[in-house]
């Protein structure tokens, strides 16, 4: 089949687990010819060399109604209402989707939400796009259960499908480790009770809970990966954030995954927010790829099906998580390492993809009866 992704979001940017480029690319290695349209002035510098040879990256500022090559199966529109990171090309994208003769071009056109775009940066004009993208598609998805239920009563459009995040085992962003600790300090941290958080600037609250709790659990390590005003002081170990708190700084996957196999277990953050309400964070998924025990705050999806979030402890109030979660470990509730499920393998995101174009009801969609639930679970 022929499949045209159309995408706002850079391709090196990680949103997603960088699901932009992985999902095209696992169509690719199904034997999938893909175009990626792509609203990003530097895009011949991506860091996904391995992507198929037919996965093809284009510019989308380049491309109008005469682009003789932009055409196919399926036009897929994985991108944010209003275009809110690149809107200088809102007006062209938004111009070449009203034109019927363009739309015309591919046999089906599928939406897919990746979050609760609003909480980002509101735009009155978010309601405006996102309703006419619903509009002008055949297939609508979204990146959780909440979401496709908040995209079929918002629109009242018939059906929203489940598409979740993933992650891959392949680990493919590459690169040294990045400045801002002493690989010392690391090391020092390494094969002791470390807790691995991957955080990012939303999460400021959690970064900040972290460093109040670690007083309380002595008996663990806390090491923080990623880019937050919380983080960017770099604590080594003998710093004021305290001898048994780390911050990384952000990192690449192959860091990532060293920090996995020495954590006994690891956090997904989530404040309390509309955003975070209808997000499916991708953290899980990295943490899952690595075989790692996971508390979960206030996701969800993660509490209200299990069979496909296993290995998985939610709670509402950090101190008490991490509480039941070394109690899970202690009784073996809970397995101190497991073997990742391939429900959760972009490969696995991409067969289930071409088989709700299909028809199929895939990890479940939101109707009028409400959210029902699909049928797969991570085995």
């Amino acid at each position: 089949m022929q499949f045209v992704f159309f995408t706002d979001i850079p391709l090196n940017v990680r949103f997603g687990n960088f699901i932009y480029a992985r999902l095209p690319a696992a169509l690719g290695a199904l034997g999938h010819n893909v175009k990626i349209l792509v609203a990003h002035q530097n895009f011949e510098a991506l860091p996904f060399a391995q992507l198929p040879s037919n996965v093809e990256v284009y510019d989308v500022t380049t491309v109008d109604e005469n682009s003789p090559h932009i055409e196919g199966d399926f036009l897929c529109l994985f991108t944010s209402p209003y275009f809110v990171h690149y809107p200088m090309v809102a007006e062209r994208v938004v111009g070449l989707l009203q034109n019927d003769a363009f739309r015309k071009r591919f046999k089906k056109i599928v939406y897919w939400s990746a979050d609760y775009w609003p909480d980002w940066i509101y735009n009155p004009q978010f309601v405006e796009v996102e309703g006419f993208l619903l509009s002008i598609s055949h297939i609508r998805l979204a990146n959780s259960p909440q979401n496709c239920v908040r995209l079929q009563k918002a629109y009242s459009v018939d059906v929203v499908g489940w598409l979740p995040n993933a992650a891959c085992q392949e680990w493919l962003v590459s690169g040294a480790w990045q400045e801002g600790v002493e690989m010392q300090d690391l090391l020092s941290y390494l094969n002791r009770y470390n807790v691995l958080i991957v955080t990012s600037y939303h999460h400021r609250e959690d970064a900040a809970k972290v460093f109040t709790l670690a007083t309380k659990f002595k008996n663990l390590n806390f090491i923080l990966v990623g880019k937050s005003a919380h983080l960017d002081c770099h604590c080594p170990p003998s710093g004021a954030a305290g001898s048994n708190v780390l911050c990384v700084g952000a990192q690449p996957n192959h860091v990532v995954k060293v920090l996995l196999q020495s954590a006994l277990f690891c956090v997904v953050p989530s404040r309390r927010s509309w955003f975070a309400y209808y997000s499916d964070p991708t953290k899980w998924y990295l943490y899952h790829a690595g075989g790692v025990p996971i508390l979960s705050m206030n996701v969800p999806h993660h509490k209200n099906y299990p069979q496909f979030y296993p290995y998985t402890l939610v709670a509402f109030d950090l101190e008490e998580g991490i509480l039941q979660m070394l109690n899970a470990l202690e009784s073996a509730k809970l397995p101190l390492r497991y073997t990742p499920s391939s429900v959760h393998d972009f490969i696995h995101r991409a067969q289930v993809f071409i088989d709700i174009l299909h028809g199929d009801i895939g990890y479940g969609y939101a109707g009028k009866e409400g959210f029902v639930y699909g049928k797969y679970e991570a085995v």
